[in-house]
């Protein structure tokens, strides 16, 4: 990547408060910065310079792009991932997407000082991580869900030996013992594609006693993830994009029904068995990232997974600049409670 010349995007890629540099044809470029989408001034000569650039990028990375292949995901020596669609896929030019990869991880004290969740909230996820439950980190896109699955590594037994498989390597576990598995597209040459899929599945040959990956995408992984979850790899997580607890459910359904055909209440009889915790996170109106619902899942109830929530972040005032709220309990008892050392009273609404 030393080889390709940068310069116009260098400015954006230093500044540590941007997260994503977009070029959108000859037409605007965007950077978000401090979570806020921002137009800015970058010249392009002609839409040559910009598919040169893209391809110069690309070539870096072992990768090519051209009319024929005109969509390539590539991710950059320091972890950055690049997201390139030339013409005729688009429509107003070449385009590309920088999305800046950030090695520091956020403590939880930090998550907590910004308001991400509550003390009492962190005190029930510590206990169960240490209990070895089964979570499911939901959220929308720039949630937070990754920064919350790589603070979750620092309540892991030293001791354990930690898997993780992801589409796009960004899990960054506070965590000493962690193989990190990544997929891998078709090559040019011929060599078959390794999804994630196959990594997970490779995972529970490894000797791993948690298997973490990243988002989980399409029916074929989430159903691996379920089997490993449903068959000792007890404390096992995975993040996927969802709206809420329910939409959890929703979504893996409708991927794992599409991916493998297996009968629907099949699919709801593992999900029941093998996940026990679902969060859910929020980047909400005053920019901050927030985890908004703690949701347990019960079993099956009339053929449908039963969940019931624990915590809710509830909004008390709301001005310009900030909602002001309470991350409440909400008086649910969940059916492991008897595996985390803390009295019921806990749990009082």
């Amino acid at each position: 990547m030393n080889a390709v010349d940068l310069s116009k995007l260098e400015p954006y890629l230093e500044d540590p408060d941007v997260t994503d540099v977009m070029i959108n044809g000859m037409e605007a470029a965007y950077v978000t910065r401090n979570g806020e989408l921002q137009a800015v001034d970058i010249q392009f000569a002609d839409e040559n310079e910009i598919v040169t650039l893209i391809q110069r990028i690309v070539n870096a990375a072992d990768r090519t792009i051209d009319a024929q292949n005109p969509i390539v995901d590539v991710r950059l020596p320091d972890g950055s991932r690049v997201n390139a669609v030339l013409r005729p896929v688009a429509l107003t030019g070449p385009t590309l997407t920088i999305s800046k990869f950030h090695r520091m991880n956020l403590t939880w004290e930090q998550l907590v000082e910004f308001g991400s969740l509550s003390p009492k909230l962190l005190v029930f996820l510590k206990a169960c991580v240490s209990a070895r439950l089964n979570m499911v980190i939901a959220g929308d896109t720039n949630a937070g869900k990754t920064t919350v699955l790589n603070a979750m590594g620092a309540f892991f037994n030293p001791d354990e030996r930690v898997i993780t498989a992801e589409t796009n390597a960004e899990i960054n576990l506070d965590h000493q013992h962690v193989i990190a598995l990544e997929a891998q597209p078709a090559a040019p040459g011929g060599d078959p594609a390794i999804p994630m899929t196959a990594l997970v599945r490779n995972a529970r040959r490894m000797r791993a006693q948690r298997i973490i990956t990243g988002e989980v995408e399409d029916g074929g992984a989430a159903w691996e993830m379920l089997q490993a979850m449903s068959l000792g790899y007890e404390g096992s997580m995975f993040t996927i994009h969802a709206s809420s607890p329910q939409d959890v459910i929703d979504r893996l359904e409708l991927m794992i029904t599409a991916a493998t055909g297996l009968p629907l209440l099949q699919i709801r009889a593992r999900i029941a068995q093998g996940i026990d915790l679902i969060t859910q996170q929020t980047y909400m109106e005053d920019r901050r990232r927030r985890i908004v619902s703690v949701a347990a899942v019960t079993g099956l109830k009339n053929n449908l997974v039963e969940l019931q929530e624990v915590f809710r972040f509830v909004i008390t005032e709301q001005n310009e600049d900030r909602l002001v709220g309470e991350f409440r309990t909400t008086g649910y008892i969940p059916p492991f409670a008897d595996q985390l050392d803390l009295p019921q009273s806990f749990f009082a609404g």
